[in-house]
């Protein structure tokens, strides 16, 4: 309970801890006040379209990435800007898909939709290229800006970035594999014909995983150095996010060499999984940035961030 200046109790009064809060969002920076209205515009329309779903969760905390990169301060330029504009692509690209996925129906036939989902339809395979291009870029400023926030820290974190780095890269050669798998297995002994836009759009997931990679390293190589809150949570969310496919890359070369359906249940688990990967990556990136992880200078860390000397390379950058 809190007391007015004559010791007056206001037992309607807003809790002090709400009150910081929606203090802290009316003096963010005008990047950050847009990216939280279009957040919760995007989780309010995704719940009276289709109720409680997980991946409308992931969406708008993707969503939250660039109000999460300038919390710490309402001065956009204590943030790297190579990270402020990556995580703003980032998120621009998720509100484009959300965009689509809602006008499509409306706008496009259903064979349409249903030729974009074969890769037969150019239109909307371009289209998607395009997101995806933007969020690799952004991806690909985060992980250069954070390669020069950071030094590089000695012994586990760094054997542990190079292993989850080259799962990354496996995850997307072998996602490649399955496409180029499955379709062959639906040509029935005819010879192996890839459109360009599939070829494309191919190399185009093997390029997104290989920036996934750069992330991951750079990420988990500087877990610990300070703010550690940030680090920590950025490391473990590069570490969801380079394991949560393994099980959907697995089940699904064991339904292609089965020639079926595969256990359904095995699918399911593998689909569940990968949903809170995803999730999980999110929101921990939000609480790394948040943290104070793109922070170039001015904003204090808050928590023991005490690092020995021994333990930091000397040489920074990616």
């Amino acid at each position: 309970m809190e007391t007015n200046d004559l010791g007056v109790v206001n037992p309607l009064r807003v809790p002090r801890p709400v009150r910081a809060i929606v203090q802290r969002l009316l003096e963010l920076p005008t990047v950050g006040r847009v990216f939280v209205i279009l957040a919760i515009a995007d989780l309010t329309l995704a719940f009276v379209a289709h109720g409680i779903e997980i991946s409308a969760l992931t969406s708008a905390l993707t969503l939250l990435l660039p109000v999460a990169i300038v919390w710490r301060s309402s001065d956009v330029n204590t943030a790297d800007r190579r990270v402020l504009l990556g995580g703003v692509l980032i998120a621009s690209a998720e509100l484009a898909t959300v965009l689509f996925r809602a006008l499509d129906p409306y706008l496009l036939s259903t064979a349409t939709i249903e030729d974009d989902i074969a890769a037969m339809d150019v239109p909307l395979a371009v289209r998607g290229l395009l997101v995806m291009i933007a969020t690799t870029i952004g991806w690909a400023l985060v992980a250069r800006g954070l390669g020069e926030l950071r030094p590089r820290m000695n012994g586990q974190p760094r054997i542990l970035g190079r292993i989850l780095a080259a799962v990354a890269i496996a995850i997307g050669v072998g996602l490649a594999a399955v496409d180029l798998l499955a379709i062959a297995s639906n040509l029935s002994g005819a010879t192996l014909s890839l459109r360009p836009t599939q070829v494309v759009l191919e190399l185009a997931y093997v390029a997104t995983w290989a920036v996934t990679a750069w992330v991951v390293w750079v990420t988990v190589s500087r877990a610990g150095s300070t703010p550690v809150l940030a680090t920590s949570a950025a490391a473990v969310a590069a570490g969801l996010w380079a394991v949560g496919a393994i099980p959907a890359i697995a089940v699904s070369f064991a339904v292609l060499v089965m020639r079926g359906d595969g256990p359904i249940d095995a699918q399911n688990a593998a689909i569940w999984i990968y949903v809170l990967a995803a999730v999980g990556t999110a929101a921990l990136f939000v609480v790394a940035f948040g943290a104070g992880l793109a922070d170039s200078h001015g904003v204090p860390d808050e928590g023991p961030n005490t690092v020995p000397p021994d333990a930091v390379e000397t040489r920074t950058g990616a």
